[in-house]
C-alpha cells in the first residue's frame, strides 16, 4: 500500500549524495554496507571520498563519463535523525531507475524493482539519534529481458535516484492512504466514498473533514479482509468506508476547483486537496461531469534538455505553459508513470491527463514475474494518483504486438486490476494501427490508436477511410501521430521528409482528414519537444526523437502553429 505524505513532518535527503560506479558489483559481492560506513584510517577507499551527485538527478545527464553507464552504481550519504522511541521512521524514494537495494546503518531495509513509482522502507528499527546514521542505495538499471520497460526502448534510460528522497515522520498508528471517490448525481449533488487505511492499528475510528463543505465523517476501521487489490504490504492495515452527501463545484477542464481535505486518525493526520469530478463512457463518447468531452491534447515524456528525467518546480511549470499555449486541455503522460509534481499540477490548472504503466512494445507475455512486476508498477502508480481529478483514465500499455503469446490474457489482467483498485477511471492503451481490429479494444474502456499514416508506411495523411469502423462502438483517441523534423532544417513541403515544411504540411492535411472523423473523442499527437533517444542516431536526429512541435528548449517549429489554430477552432465549437 503506497505511503502518503502529503501533510507529514519529513525531512529531505536530497542534495549531493557520494556515488561511484560499480561495474564489477563489488558492493554486493563484499558486502560492503555492512563495514564500509565510514573512513576510521583515513583511506582513500571509503564513501566519504567518493565524488557527489545531485540527487534528484540521473547519473547519466550529471557524469560524461556515465552518459551511457546503466549500472550498478552505489549512492552514500550520511543522515540526521531523532529517533524517538514512540514514533516510527520510513525512507520514501521518489522514483529509482530501475532496481534498488537500500542499506541503513549496515542493515539491508529493502528492496524495489520499477524505475517510475514510489516506494517506501520502515527504518525504525535501523536508525539511531544523531546525524551519524548512513545511508547506501545500490542502483541497477542494466536492462533484460524480463524487465517493464523490456530491453528496447524509444527514449533514453536516465538511471539513478531521478525523484526525491525524504525521511518520513509518523506516530505508532497512522493513516497510510485514503481514498476518495465522488459521483454525480442527478440533481448535480455529488455523493463521495472515503475510504481510508490505518497502519499499525487493529481498528478504531477516523476522521475525514472537507471544511469548506461542512463535511466531517467518521469512518469506522477494521482489519484488513481481503489484501490482495492493495500489495504486500497489508500486514497491520486496517480499513473503513463511508459515503457523504453534499453540494459542491465540479473540477473539469478548464475549471479546476479544488477543495483541502482532511484525515485524521489518533494524533495523525493527511492533508491534501481533493476535486469532483465524474469520468465515464457511453457509447462512442467520453462524458466529464455528465458532459460529452473532446480532449484537444499532446504526449509528451518527462523530460528537461541537460537534466534528463528530474523535473524541478521550474520545469513543471514550463511544461504545463507549452501544454496551453498550444490549447490543450488533456495530456498523455507517455510510457511510464511522470512525477508526481506533474500530475498535481494538472488538477490545479484544470488538465485532464492519460496515465501510464511501461508495458511497452515486446514484453515478455508468458512470464508470470514480468506480469508481477507490472502489476506492481500499476498499482503504485493508481495508489499514488487515485485522488488526483486530474487523472482521467489509466493506460495499461502502448504499442503491444497483437499476436504475441499470452498478450491478450496479460493485459486483461492488468486491465481487471485496474478496475478493481480504481472503478471510477476508464482503462485504455494504445494500439497500433493496422487496419485490423485489435482484440485487447473488446478488454479497453477507451481505445488509443497510434496513427502514423503520412510518415511510416506509403498512405497518404489523409487516407484514414474506415477508421472508425477498425474500432469497436467504444470513444477511441488519436494517441499518437506525427512527423520528425529538426528545427531549422528547411526544405520542400510535400516531398522532403524532416524538413520543418514537410512536417507542417502533414499536420495540416492529417488534422483536416482526422476533422472529418466525427466519432473521435481527441488526440495526443506525438510529440509536444524533442527527447533524448539512443535508437534515433542518424543525421536527421542525432540522438533525439524529433517529431517534437518544439525543439527539446522549447522553441516551436511551424507545425505547432498548425495544431494551436486547429485546437482554438475546437474549443470555439468550429
Amino acid at each position: 500500500m503506497h505511503l502518503a505524505t502529503c501533510g507529514r513532518d519529513r525531512t529531505s535527503l536530497d542534495g549531493e549524495w557520494h556515488f561511484t560506479p560499480d561495474p564489477y558489483d563489488q558492493f554486493v559481492r563484499i558486502k560492503a554496507w555492512e563495514h564500509l560506513t565510514e573512513d576510521r584510517r583515513g583511506g582513500a577507499c571509503t564513501p566519504e571520498h567518493w565524488p557527489t551527485l545531485a540527487v534528484p538527478g540521473s547519473w547519466n545527464a550529471q557524469r560524461e563519463d556515465c552518459t551511457y553507464l546503466e549500472g550498478p552504481a552505489v549512492y552514500w550519504r550520511r543522515f540526521a535523525c531523532e529517533a524517538k522511541r514512540d514514533r516510527r521512521y520510513f525512507l520514501h524514494f521518489g522514483a529509482a531507475n530501475h532496481r534498488a537495494r537500500a542499506f541503513v546503518n549496515g542493515v539491508e531495509v529493502g528492496c524495489h524493482e520499477g524505475g517510475f513509482t514510489p516506494f517506501a522502507f520502515e527504518v525504525t528499527d535501523e536508525v539511531r539519534p544523531g546525524d551519524r546514521n548512513t545511508l547506501f542505495v545500490r542502483v541497477n538499471a542494466v536492462r533484460r529481458p524480463e524487465d517493464i520497460p523490456t530491453m528496447q526502448t524509444d527514449w533514453f534510460l536516465f538511471a539513478g535516484l531521478t525523484r526525491s528522497v525524504t525521511l518520513v515522520e509518523t506516530p505508532r498508528a497512522f493513516v497510510r492512504n485514503f481514498k476518495f471517490t465522488p459521483r454525480l448525481a442527478p440533481d448535480n449533488s455529488w455523493k463521495a466514498e472515503f475510504r481510508v487505511w490505518v497502519d499499525g492499528a487493529e481498528g478504531g475510528e477516523a476522521r475525514v473533514r472537507l471544511p469548506e463543505l461542512g463535511v466531517d465523517a467518521r469512518v469506522p476501521v477494521a482489519p484488513v479482509a481481503d489484501p490482495s487489490p492493495w500489495g504486500r504490504e497489508f500486514f497491520g492495515l486496517a480499513e473503513g468506508a463511508a459515503t457523504v452527501a453534499c453540494k459542491a463545484e465540479a473540477w473539469g477542464l478548464g475549471r479546476p476547483r479544488l477543495y483541502d481535505i482532511e484525515i485524521a486518525f489518533g494524533e495523525d493526520a493527511l492533508r491534501d486537496e481533493v476535486g469532483f469530478v465524474e469520468v465515464r463512457t457511453e457509447g462512442q463518447k467520453i462524458l466529464v461531469n455528465g458532459e460529452p468531452v473532446f480532449l484537444r491534447g499532446v504526449s509528451l515524456h518527462e523530460e528537461a534538455d541537460g537534466k534528463g528525467r528530474t523535473l524541478g518546480e521550474a520545469e513543471v511549470a514550463e511544461r504545463f505553459e507549452w501544454i496551453e499555449r498550444l490549447g490543450c486541455n488533456f495530456a498523455r503522460l507517455a510510457h511510464y508513470p511522470h512525477t508526481e509534481a506533474m500530475v498535481r499540477e494538472a488538477a490545479r490548472r484544470g488538465i485532464g491527463l492519460w496515465e501510464e504503466v511501461p508495458v511497452y512494445w515486446k514484453i515478455d507475455f508468458s512470464n508470470e514475474k514480468v506480469l508481477a512486476n507490472a502489476k506492481g508498477q500499476l498499482r503504485e502508480l493508481v495508489q499514488r494518483d487515485w485522488n488526483r481529478p486530474s487523472v482521467l483514465m489509466w493506460s495499461v500499455a502502448n504499442e503491444t504486438p497483437r499476436l504475441r503469446d499470452g498478450r491478450l490474457g496479460f493485459l486483461s489482467e492488468l486491465a481487471a486490476l485496474s478496475r478493481a483498485l480504481d472503478p471510477s477511471r476508464p482503462v485504455c492503451a494504445a494500439l497500433l494501427h493496422n487496419w485490423v481490429r485489435d482484440p485487447l479494444q473488446e478488454v479497453l474502456d477507451v481505445c488509443g490508436i497510434n496513427e502514423y499514416s503520412g510518415w511510416y508506411g506509403a498512405h497518404e495523411a489523409e487516407h484514414i477511410a474506415g477508421l472508425a469502423e477498425s474500432v469497436p462502438a467504444k470513444p477511441f483517441l488519436i494517441s499518437e501521430t506525427g512527423a520528425g523534423a529538426p528545427l531549422g532544417n528547411s526544405g520542400r513541403p510535400k516531398d522532403e521528409m524532416w524538413s520543418v515544411e514537410y512536417q507542417e504540411e502533414f499536420y495540416r492535411r492529417k488534422l483536416a482528414a482526422l476533422d472529418r472523423v466525427k466519432e473521435l473523442s481527441g488526440l495526443t499527437p506525438w510529440i509536444l519537444f524533442d527527447f533524448a533517444s539512443p535508437m534515433r542516431i542518424n543525421k536527421w536526429q542525432n540522438g533525439f526523437n524529433r517529431k517534437g512541435l518544439l525543439s527539446e528548449k522549447g522553441e516551436p517549429k511551424p507545425a505547432h502553429e498548425v495544431v494551436r489554430k486547429f485546437y482554438g477552432e475546437k474549443a470555439a465549437g468550429k
